[in-house]
């Protein structure tokens, strides 16, 4: 009976520490997404691979995306630096909403930034520590504008 309580207790927390690992992209605080709203929206899939190659074309290395979603990640791009707390890495998201009242659909754009704290072997990828910073929203601008332009959308 004790055994299936540690067992219970170890599962719950495995899965805590996964939710907790995953990317924040459904935080809708003002301020880190970019938005378009799309009111003669291409069909989804074209939409979605405009959006990945938008995160080509803005340097960013390929990722993932996840059609049920409606979200494309790409993999972190990562800045190391010869100094303490310079280097960075970013990550590129996309993300699809469909406004089912009205044939509108958003796309949100956001990049996430972290910074390197490891103090010695700052030039190590493996010995990397990562701290959340501030969401690079000048990327994110950059990101979007990638986007428009393989939409053929001009800024109104």
């Amino acid at each position: 009976m004790m055994i299936e309580k540690m067992l219970v207790l170890l599962m719950l927390c495995s899965l805590s520490w996964s939710c907790a690992s995953e990317l924040p992209i459904d935080d809708p605080s003002e301020g880190r997404w970019e938005q378009i709203v799309l009111k003669d929206a291409p069909p989804r899939r074209d939409l979605l691979l405009a959006c990945e190659y938008a995160i080509s074309q803005a340097g960013y290395p390929k990722g993932t995306t996840d059609a049920l979603r409606g979200t494309v990640f790409s993999d972190w791009e990562v800045l190391l630096q010869p100094f303490r707390n310079k280097g960075m890495r970013y990550k590129a998201i996309f993300r699809i909403f469909e406004d089912e009242g009205n044939s509108e659909i958003s796309v949100r754009s956001r990049v996430i930034a972290e910074r390197n704290i490891e103090e010695d072997d700052t030039l190590d990828a493996s010995a990397a520590e990562w701290e959340a910073v501030d969401d690079d929203q000048g990327q994110s601008r950059v990101l979007m504008q990638f986007l428009r332009s393989q939409l053929f959308l001009r800024d109104s």
